[in-house]
């Protein structure tokens, strides 16, 4: 019994030092994304919309871009191209004036 005790724990310990992640402090960090935001200037009234917004008002509207992220990742873009020819809109797969006025509705 002792013997498979300090084998357990042996195990453990060597589980706990493969799995342990250390991080330098001079490690790199990537940056952040950035966040796109497209505004519509209509009559002297400005609306913004940032990518973020406009991927959760897709997903309202049935057009599943994933959780919003405020990046343009592959979904976004074809779900914005589906959204756009649903509205009459140049399919350009980017979150242009039009769109976001369209979204804004």
């Amino acid at each position: 019994d002792a013997k498979l005790e300090d084998d357990l724990n042996t195990l453990v310990t060597e589980i706990t030092a493969a799995t342990s992640t250390k991080v330098s402090p001079a490690a790199k960090v990537a940056p952040a994304a950035k966040t796109e935001t497209v505004s519509v200037s209509s009559n002297g009234n400005n609306q913004g919309l940032t990518l973020e917004q406009a991927q959760a008002k897709l997903n309202d509207l049935g057009y599943q871009v994933g959780q919003p992220d405020g990046v343009m990742g592959r979904k976004t873009r074809e779900q914005l191209k589906v959204f756009q020819k649903s509205r009459g809109i140049s399919q350009t797969g980017k979150l242009d004036d039009k769109t976001v006025a369209e979204l804004s509705k």
